[in-house]
């Protein structure tokens, strides 16, 4: 609001494929979205990525401290807590553990949960063997009673899009700075800290297109 000079509001959806539908629609000024949805959002033309989380994010693979597990080998045929499906850390957790071998009769019990945390508390409840959760959850996770046993490569985490029929060139750079600045003022930093996030970075498509078998793939009729 203050560097543009106007009033932002912030809107939320029901659910991940009604923002999908709408940020296509081109409804929204600017969008914080998940990694893997960037490459279509950029394709329907009305938005450009400029900023990202300056830490990649990946998924890790967690038991209970106390639980005997030690390697993937030894969860195969076991029950996985897991944020919603379509998020980016189920996707390419899952993925990943099919990738090691995870398959046929080794393949996991999924157990679908709220969200990050929800799903390493299922875990530590007995409700589920291991939990799959995002990089920015780990260190809470452990602080709680969890380890972790194997994680997938990383990549580009959540983004900021602006729309480029709603915003000018120069606001879109304004509003680029502004994100990517907040680490450099003393007032940036103490809402960082405050909500323990590690700042944004300037991002391209480029970043982002690893990411596009992601959405090819959840967007397949099951």
């Amino acid at each position: 609001s203050e560097t543009l000079g106007e009033p932002v509001v912030l809107e939320t959806a029901k659910s991940f494929d009604e923002f999908a539908d709408r940020t296509l629609d081109g409804r929204y000024t600017l969008v914080y979205t998940a990694p893997h949805f960037v490459p279509p959002a950029m394709d329907s033309g009305r938005y450009e990525v400029i900023a990202a989380p300056s830490v990649p994010v990946g998924g890790h693979i967690m038991v209970p401290t106390g639980s005997s597990y030690a390697s993937l080998t030894q969860l195969a045929g076991k029950r996985f807590a897991h944020p919603p499906i379509s998020a980016f850390v189920t996707l390419i957790g899952r993925s990943f553990l099919k990738t090691n071998g995870l398959i046929g009769d080794k393949q996991p019990i999924y157990v679908t949960q709220q969200s990050h945390n929800a799903a390493y508390l299922a875990s530590l409840a007995g409700d589920a063997d291991a939990a799959i959760i995002g990089t920015f959850t780990v260190e809470k996770a452990k602080q709680d009673g969890m380890r972790e046993i194997a994680k997938t490569a990383t990549y580009p985490a959540t983004a900021i899009l602006a729309n480029t029929t709603r915003l000018v060139a120069q606001q879109r750079q304004q509003i680029q700075q502004a994100i990517v600045n907040l680490s450099e003022s003393e007032k940036g930093r103490k809402i960082l800290q405050a909500i323990e996030f590690p700042g944004f970075r300037p991002a391209s498509p480029a970043d982002y297109e690893v990411l596009r078998p992601l959405w090819d793939e959840i967007k397949q009729p099951k």
